[in-house]
């Protein structure tokens, strides 16, 4: 595995804070975020794009990542 670089780091730190909040979000949500299927309860892919629409996408604009 290769060291992670510093502009990476910071990246992560970056965007933290707001998985953090998507996350607590997330498990306070009902309906329509969770949905059941199959008798299990499973994200709504396009409520949770709504939902959170590109907030992590715009925390990392200034990022000028690595290439892999």
């Amino acid at each position: 595995m290769a060291p992670v670089q510093e502009q990476d780091k910071q990246l992560v730190v970056g965007l933290a804070p707001t998985a953090a909040d998507q996350l607590a979000r997330m498990c306070n949500a009902d309906e329509p975020l969770w949905v059941r299927q199959r008798g299990a309860e499973v994200m709504a892919l396009e409520e949770h794009a709504r939902m959170f629409r590109c907030e992590i996408l715009l925390a990392s604009m200034n990022y000028q990542g690595t290439s892999m």
